[in-house]
C-alpha cells in the first residue's frame, strides 16, 4: 500500500509540475511571436486578467496557423516524456527515481491524450474541436 501512495503522489507532483511547465512553454512561445502574456497552471491569456473574464485571451486568438505560442506547449510535454521514457529505460532499477521517471513518462504522455482524443472524437460527429493545443 504504501508503494502505491508513493507512486500517487509522485504522479500528482509530476502532473502539476509539467502543466505548469507546459504553460511555461507557450508563455515562451509568445514571447518568440512577440506577445505578452501571463501564464498559471492551466492556461495562458492577457496580463492582469482572470480566465473567467470574457477577453482573457485577447491577445492569444485562435487564428487557425501555426504559432510558436501554440507549438511550444505541446512540445514541452512531448520532449519530457520521450526524455524520461529514454532515461528509465536506461535507469531499469526500480526505485524512487525509477518511479518517478515512468511517472514523468506516463503524464506528459497522458496530457497529450486528452485533446488528441477531444479532437478525432467530435471530429467523427463533423463538429471537430478546435483549441489551441
Amino acid at each position: 500500500m504504501r508503494l502505491v501512495a508513493r507512486w500517487a503522489v509522485l504522479y500528482f507532483i509530476v502532473t502539476v509540475t509539467s502543466a505548469f511547465l507546459h504553460q511555461c512553454g507557450h508563455g515562451v512561445g509568445a514571447l518568440v511571436d512577440g506577445v505578452h502574456i501571463s501564464t498559471g497552471t492551466s492556461s495562458a491569456g492577457d496580463p492582469g486578467k482572470k480566465p473567467s473574464d470574457p477577453d482573457y485571451r485577447a491577445r492569444l486568438p485562435m487564428t487557425g496557423h501555426l504559432s510558436s505560442a501554440a507549438l511550444l506547449g505541446p512540445f514541452t510535454n512531448w520532449m519530457l516524456a520521450i526524455f524520461s521514457a529514454v532515461l528509465l529505460a536506461l535507469w531499469k532499477k526500480p526505485d524512487l527515481i525509477g518511479m518517478l521517471l515512468s511517472a514523468c513518462a506516463i503524464s506528459n504522455a497522458g496530457v497529450r491524450i486528452f485533446p488528441i482524443s477531444r479532437f478525432l472524437i467530435t471530429m467523427l460527429h463533423g463538429t471537430p474541436f478546435i483549441d489551441d493545443e
